[in-house]
């Protein structure tokens, strides 16, 4: 791929995305597979930010049952479908464990088979795969015999009950998120990294957006950019991004930044992935990732600027503390053991009557021109797994305001490229 900003002669477009995440990814490939002329900007790598650092899965969200989340568990659960159909090479099916004990929440297992049944009616077309190889089963029970055969990790002292469902695991996001930018890009659209949005473009006295000013990073330039539309797909950094259009003001609503971090240690703890519960009701997965094991997430607010974040000693002692507590000293792991880290901040909406893990993870796609600045679109929230959706329900927002109406969503239909 080549990086259009250094030859970028005043083209206009229809549409400018900034953010290469999943969701830009996915904003900019499903504009350009519906003809519009799309440029994508992102001041660091394509993915480099919180679409690396996730947990590997694409997952219809189990836990978020709890909160009744119906709708989002149903739109991830087909989304996942989806996803394992255009990117077979990048999303497997994969075996998740949950082991349930006579303390704490799990004690509640009539709760959890009740929660798994509605989890396999919410996926009724999970069956609906290109491939038949990835069609996903339906939970079951499995003996507590046959369980610790088939995981000698799992602790012993109190098992009343395991679990067996399945989701999908992502091998690689990174390249999953890759294969969305050279999807845009097979379909014309342009794309640059190491480009930073510096400030908007406006016209007719401040009344409407019109583009965007960045810096080449590489290059040590400032180029314009003219678009018909600007789409802020800034994840942990689109309320920042709106307020550079008011001038440095807060403008619109405040997302919370909520740091999810990973540590891979280097001996093995387990041979499958095992959902684990804290007593205190926190979930810890822990896999067995390449010989080594991942274990992970965290879901902890973060109140800083998103552009000094980094994964801490103190953030990484709280996992290793939540994952000793879910083995219930079966083998307990110590610091030393980790020898890779890695971390980003899950944008979220904000809702103060809420902790960060009970936040939703609904998304908003917000037309600004409500707050006094037309030509610009902002997505809010999300998760990786519904990228692709949330980008087919943008562009409702966006071929409404362009009258470009009459191409359909096609990126449910056609494997991204290189897949």
């Amino acid at each position: 791929m080549k990086r259009f900003i250094e030859g970028y002669s005043g083209k206009e477009y229809d549409v400018i995305v900034i953010g290469g995440g999943i969701t830009g990814a996915a904003v900019a490939y499903d504009a350009a597979s519906r003809g519009l002329y799309v440029a994508l900007v992102e001041k660091q790598d394509f993915g480099g930010a919180t679409s690396a650092a996730t947990s590997k899965l694409i997952h219809g969200g189990f836990r978020y049952l709890a909160n009744f989340e119906l709708l989002i568990v149903r739109e991830s659960l087909k989304e996942r479908r989806i996803l394992s159909n255009i990117a077979p090479n990048l999303v497997y099916p994969i075996q998740v464990l949950v082991p349930c004990y006579n303390k704490g929440i799990t004690k509640h297992t009539g709760f959890f088979r009740l929660g798994m049944i509605l989890y396999d009616s919410l996926s009724f077309d999970k069956g609906r795969t290109w491939d038949a190889s990835k069609s996903i089963g339906l939970h079951k029970a499995i003996p507590i015999s046959d369980a610790v055969k088939m995981e000698p990790a799992l602790p012993r002292d109190g098992l009343k009950k395991v679990f067996s469902y399945y989701d999908c695991a992502s091998l690689f996001p990174e390249r999953l998120t890759l294969a969305f930018i050279k999807s845009a890009v097979k379909r014309g659209a342009d794309v640059s990294n190491y480009c930073k949005v510096e400030e908007f473009i406006f016209e007719g006295d401040k009344k409407k957006i019109a583009g965007v000013r960045v810096k080449d990073l590489i290059n040590k330039r400032d180029v314009e950019l003219k678009g018909k539309l600007t789409i802020n797909c800034g994840g942990p950094w689109a309320d920042l991004i709106l307020n550079a259009a008011a001038g440095g003001a807060e403008k619109g609503k405040r997302i919370k930044r909520s740091e999810g971090i990973h540590i891979i240690t280097k001996k093995p703890v387990c041979n499958n992935m095992l959902a684990m519960i804290t007593s205190s009701g926190k979930g810890c997965v822990v896999a067995s990732w390449r010989g080594h094991t991942l274990i992970g997430p965290t879901d902890k607010e973060y109140n800083g600027n998103p552009d000094d974040y980094k994964v801490t000693k103190q953030a990484i002692l709280e996992l290793i503390d939540a994952a000793n507590e879910s083995l219930r000293g079966t083998d307990r792991i110590e610091y030393k053991d980790v020898v890779h880290a890695y971390g980003g901040l899950r944008p979220l909406i904000e809702d103060k009557s809420r902790d960060v893990r009970e936040s939703s993870r609904k998304y908003e796609i917000h037309d600004n021109a409500k707050d006094g600045f037309d030509g610009l679109i902002t997505v809010e929230g999300g998760k990786y797994t519904t990228s692709r959706n949330l980008a087919a329900n943008a562009l409702k927002v966006v071929t409404s305001k362009l009258n470009s109406g009459g191409r359909k969503c096609v990126t449910d239909k056609q494997f991204l490229a290189g897949c």
